[in-house]
């Protein structure tokens, strides 16, 4: 097999060797020791005089596969055919990136497989090579219309730079080591994570041919939950070629049963066991259970997480976006660490988490030197004009971008959807030279700091569902205390009744944590999360209730010597203009 014996025409490709017809006779005058054949594409043991097999034309495919992939060159270019021939017994082929650095490393490795000195060592037949190029055709339709599933309406980022240019030299060190890396992205909902991460996705990973797979955490707590997307995503895509995961059906369906339909098999049907109970990852066992009863499960989960990585050492250079990780369930964070830990290959995993990393376990289960913590702050008001003009298209007026700026508070899901918010009522609108402007409210439109969209209530409003009925009603009450997402628990627990109701308020400041919806600032003191789950809970109260709340708080914080600012606001948001003048 060699460039000069491929001929290709409308897409079919035919192999040809015109030199066959006289073979017989060149034979006969040569004697049985003379080597026929192109010494640029001969293996081994066609040169040592050894057996040959179908591996053999392996061996000059890959020759044929470097020249092509490298625009012309040889592995071994010397003048005399002596000089080549010893080459390819004894000198180790260059890599194709030497040549062309955009090779994907997939297509590198099996260039180098194919050209192993051993025929042992190349791959089994060209079926197996054919399943390998077409696991990694199938990859590359795959990751050209994945970033759709990542993000749809996909939009330039701005004042991104720096982080971008932390997650790039993650990426490169995971390449350029061969060993997993995990980044952590974290932030407050709406910030852009998980836009940064598919921008970074889109233009260093899939855009470079290499695999990008997401899988989304659940609360729920459901064994491998994430992983089960990720490799359901690979098998159903036809990123490892089937021939791979044939010999590891077994071993994946007893962790993960969900995935048997897809592979074509019946589930395996759970076993009994006896004083012990598994979700996925084994569990500790009480007392009465002895010892070796642990071996088995211990046994199966090593077996497992060694398949798993065997399948990302198939697929490549490869990154795994873990959407919403701070729900990562137990079994998929031992797997996560093995991989961090015991892996020796190029995967890139980033984790999406809120804006309290610490409270996580699952990352305090890992050392400070196996993970990357990437911070994603809320946009600084200096950009906010700029992000609202690639946003919206035209330029915009300082105005717009000040107003914008107060009620987003930075964070580019506020930012948009308030923008359209505004254009909607009017506030903006498109000025005949071609920019945004604001256009003051009057009197009987006020423009106020509990402004919500619909839309935003709708969606803090699902996750306020979250938690049971009795701790959001009891939030409600702490929703009131201050104009931002702030408020002290000792001011909550007086203003729902007293001491008598401390045991119920932590209860409910629990469940919120457990829910992410609070931040626990210190000195007994909260933040809910986002800053708009305060007014969407503040918005559910009735008009004239709400005025009565604001004017009980302002008697408490008078009873607390508090900030006479604060209590001037409840007192004027409780209608009471009087007393809110005098403080």
């Amino acid at each position: 097999i060699k460039p000069e014996n491929i001929i290709i025409k409308n897409n079919v490709v035919k192999l040809t060797d015109f030199g066959l017809a006289t073979l017989m006779s060149l034979l006969a005058e040569k004697g049985d020791n003379y080597i026929f054949g192109t010494p640029s594409y001969m293996p081994p043991e066609q040169i040592a005089g050894e057996g040959i097999d179908g591996r053999t034309d392996l061996y000059a495919l890959g020759v044929t596969l470097f020249e092509m992939v490298t625009g012309g060159h040889l592995p071994f270019n010397y003048e005399s055919r002596h000089d080549i021939m010893m080459a390819h017994i004894d000198e180790e082929p260059p890599s194709v990136r030497t040549f062309e650095p955009s090779v994907p490393i997939m297509l590198e490795r099996i260039i180098n497989k194919l050209m192993a000195k051993h025929s042992d060592d190349r791959y089994p037949s060209a079926e197996a090579v054919l399943d390998l190029f077409k696991s990694m055709q199938a990859r590359q339709k795959f990751t050209q219309r994945y970033m759709q599933w990542l993000d749809p309406d996909a939009r330039p980022l701005v004042d991104r730079k720096a982080e971008m240019i932390e997650i790039e030299a993650a990426w490169q060190e995971t390449l350029e080591n061969n060993t997993p890396q995990l980044l952590v992205v974290q932030g407050d909902m709406g910030v852009g994570k998980s836009r940064l991460i598919a921008e970074f996705l889109g233009n260093s990973v899939i855009d470079k041919g290499r695999a990008a797979v997401a899988g989304r955490c659940d609360e729920t707590g459901a064994a491998y939950t994430p992983f089960s997307q990720i490799l359901a995503t690979i098998f159903d895509q036809g990123l490892v070629s089937p021939s791979f995961i044939e010999t590891k059906i077994d071993t994946i369906t007893d962790q993960m049963p969900s995935l048997a339909p897809l592979l074509n098999i019946e589930a395996p049907k759970p076993e009994k066991k006896v004083g012990a109970s598994f979700d996925g990852l084994w569990k500790t066992l009480s007392d009465r259970v002895p010892d070796k009863g642990l071996e088995a499960p211990i046994k199966s989960q090593w077996q497992f997480f060694a398949t798993v990585a065997g399948i990302f050492v198939e697929l490549g250079p490869t990154a795994l976006y873990l959407d919403d990780a701070d729900v990562l369930d137990e079994s998929s964070a031992a797997l996560l660490r093995f991989l961090i830990r015991q892996g020796s290959f190029p995967l890139f995993i980033i984790a999406e988490v809120s804006d309290e990393p610490a409270s996580t376990a699952w990352l305090n289960s890992l050392n400070d030197g196996e993970k990357t913590i990437l911070s994603l702050k809320p946009l600084p008001a200096t950009v906010i004009q700029d992000y609202l003009t690639n946003y919206l298209g035209q330029p915009v007026s300082k105005a717009v971008a000040n107003i914008v700026e107060k009620r987003a508070r930075g964070i580019p899901f506020y930012i948009e959807e308030f923008t359209r918010q505004l254009i909607e009522t009017g506030d903006f609108y498109l000025s005949e030279e071609g920019d945004w402007r604001y256009n003051p409210p009057d009197d009987s439109i006020s423009f106020t700091a509990d402004l919500v969209s619909p839309f935003l209530q709708s969606a803090l409003t699902r996750r306020l569902e979250k938690i049971s009925d009795d701790s959001r009603q009891l939030l409600t009450r702490a929703a009131l205390i201050e104009p931002g997402p702030e408020f002290y628990v000792d001011i909550w627990v007086e203003l729902l009744g007293g001491e008598n109701m401390r045991d119920k308020a932590q209860a409910a400041l629990d469940e919120a944590i457990q829910r992410r919806l609070l931040r626990d600032l210190g000195n007994n003191q909260y933040a809910f999360r986002p800053a708009d789950i305060a007014t969407a809970l503040a918005n559910t109260i009735p008009p004239e209730e709400r005025r009565k709340l604001h004017r009980q708080t302002a008697e408490i914080l008078i009873e607390n010597q508090s900030d006479p600012l604060l209590i001037g606001y409840h007192f004027e948001q409780s209608g009471l203009a009087t007393e809110s003048a005098h403080y």
